[in-house]
């Protein structure tokens, strides 16, 4: 049953636009003394990415899932698969790293949605 709800909230959030949101500067703590730099577009990526991938994480907490419904399964399981490949492609190209334009991403995103200035 479990199974049907998660997928059918995979495929509710695979088939629904995301909502605007406001965005936020990802974590940037380092257990490392080392922490590789990356360019201004990929960090801009990677706030897009962090946030979009707590949107979808919040969506999903919220969601009911009937699990009679192998459409409602279906639809969740998609949510979840979305979810976890969003993590993995933030895990491996931006955790960790670091770009003195994080703060400056997100507000760049935030403008283009129509957002205040917010300060870094």
């Amino acid at each position: 049953m479990n199974l049907r709800i998660i997928i059918l909230l995979s495929y509710l959030l695979s088939t629904v636009t995301i909502a605007a949101e406001y965005y936020v500067t990802p974590p940037t703590t380092s257990t490392r003394s080392y922490v590789p730099a990356i360019s201004d577009d990929k960090m801009e990526q990677c706030v897009k990415l962090y946030n979009e991938s707590e949107w979808l994480y919040k969506k999903m907490n919220d969601t009911s899932v009937d699990s009679y419904s192998k459409k409602s399964v279906d639809n969740y399981n998609k949510m979840v698969e979305q979810h976890t490949r969003m993590a993995s492609t933030f895990n491996t190209e931006c955790a960790e790293k670091q770009s003195r334009s994080a703060c400056k991403a997100a507000q760049k995103l935030n403008k283009e949605q129509g957002f205040p200035y917010q300060g870094c």
